[in-house]
Formats: C-alpha cells, structure tokens, sequence
C-alpha cells in the first residue's frame, strides 16, 4: 500500500507530534515535536509562498515528511525523513518525487539538500535518485548533495552560480 501525500494542514498537528517524537526515538539527526513547535513549523510555512510542506500517511498514522524551500531557481529539501518501518517500501521515493513534481512547476534549475554525513543509507539512497555530492557544509559534518535539473546556457550559468550562494 502506498502512502498518501498531503500538505501539512492543522488537522495533522497531533498525529505530526507522534510521528516526530517516533522519528526522534529512531534517528539521532531529528528533533521531537510538542504542539507548540508543530504549530510554529506549520505557521511558518503556511505564511511563505516559497515554502511546503507534505506528510506521508497510511492508515491514517504520519509515516513521513518533506520540507522544502523555493528560491528562484533553487530548490532545497529542507527537511526528509520516514519513520524505520517505512524504508524500503517506496516511500522516501514517493517523497522525492513531489519534490520533483514541485520542482518543475516553479522552474527550478537544482534541487539542494544538506545530510549528515554518517548517514550512509540516505547518502547513498540520494545518490540513487541522481544526487551528487557538493560540498562539505561549514568545516561541519554535514555535506550538501545536489542535482542538476535543466541544462542551462553561458548566461544562466552565471545567474545559476550566484543562486548557489543564497
């Protein structure tokens, strides 16, 4: 059964809490949640036109989330992750590809995203999906990957390099 893809709304605060308190027993990379945060994170990207928000939900339970921001050509995954009794079923793939999909509706040249870099099965999941490393972010253990969406001329170019620094 695949998940279901929605935007992140207020009826989703309290099952987004559990879900995140799941995720933060699973992973040493992510943070809990109280409703206050939940709150704070949905507000946040309901008052951005550059920003979204997705859950991924079976059975009415948050299994997965995606962040992610806009700017210009750039799109940056701010935030992905399911819970451990979803790898492996498609799901983080379902997610990528609303990013993708997102992408291409705002004519996004690069799709950016920042990952730890001993988390080996993301790092090498992302390079499955056409990720290629960037660079280490700030002297930290964190490393940018990125993939190239669209070929681009001399002049895009130049406005793609100066993107890549925002």
């Amino acid at each position: 059964m695949s998940a279901k893809i929605h935007i992140f709304t207020e009826k989703d605060i309290e099952e987004f809490v559990i879900f995140r308190e799941l995720s933060k027993d699973e992973s040493e990379y992510l943070n809990g949640a109280t409703v206050e945060t939940a709150e704070t994170i949905l507000a946040e990207y309901v008052a951005a036109n550059n920003k979204y928000a997705f859950l991924a939900s079976k059975n009415s339970k948050i299994v997965g989330q995606l962040f992610l921001t806009v700017h210009k050509h750039k799109l940056f995954i701010n935030l992905i992750s399911i819970l451990i009794s979803e790898q492996g079923t498609g799901l983080a793939k379902q997610l990528f590809e609303k990013a993708f999909e997102i992408a291409k509706s705002k004519d996004v040249f690069e799709i950016e995203l920042i990952v730890h870099e001993d988390n080996t099965r993301a790092i090498n999941f992302y390079k499955k999906m056409g990720f290629s490393f960037k660079e280490r972010y700030k002297k930290s253990k964190k490393l940018t990957y990125t993939k190239i969406l669209k070929a681009v001329s001399k002049e895009d170019l130049s406005y793609q390099s100066k993107l890549m620094k925002w």
